[in-house]
């Protein structure tokens, strides 16, 4: 009798703690974009850009997608430079979430949202290893909607 009342409750306890996904919709406040003209983008808007986190709270936080295959940030326009795609990280601070990429040794991206902000508020910062214009890094304030997803 006292197993299957242990059983019972580690049942119970799994499904209290059940896995949360929380969607972000976020946009750039400026535009975010290269000055490379080969690669132009006209006119400059800001970027917007979404993607899914499960156990947002936890240490180890990881994006969720709906395919297994999907990319796990979706941009607009999907060619911008703040490109979160290539080699990604994404990991929880004292600070926030912060999300990065390598852009395949091309740029270097990284977008910061605030705990204290209840992730709403952060930036979005791309550095460029060399371009053509030897132009300062590219950064923008980010606010972001937040979805919660059971």
């Amino acid at each position: 009798m006292k197993s299957i009342l242990i059983l019972t409750l580690f049942v119970i306890s799994g499904v209290v703690r059940a896995e949360t996904v929380t969607k972000f919709s976020c946009v750039t406040d400026t535009p975010v974009e290269s000055n490379d003209p080969k690669h132009p983008t006209k006119p400059l808007k800001p970027t917007e850009f979404s993607f899914a986190v499960e156990n947002l709270n936890s240490e180890k936080p990881g994006y969720w997608t709906e395919k297994e295959n999907d990319e796990p940030v979706v941009m607009k326009p999907n060619d911008s430079i703040l490109d979160l795609n290539d080699n990604w990280q994404i990991q929880a601070g004292a600070e926030g979430l912060e999300l990065s990429s390598d852009g395949d040794g091309f740029q270097y991206t990284t977008v910061v949202l605030y705990k204290d902000s209840g992730y709403k508020k952060g930036y979005a910062r791309v550095k460029i290893p060399d371009p053509p214009d030897h132009s300062e890094d590219k950064y923008s304030t980010v606010t972001c909607k937040l979805e919660l997803k059971k």
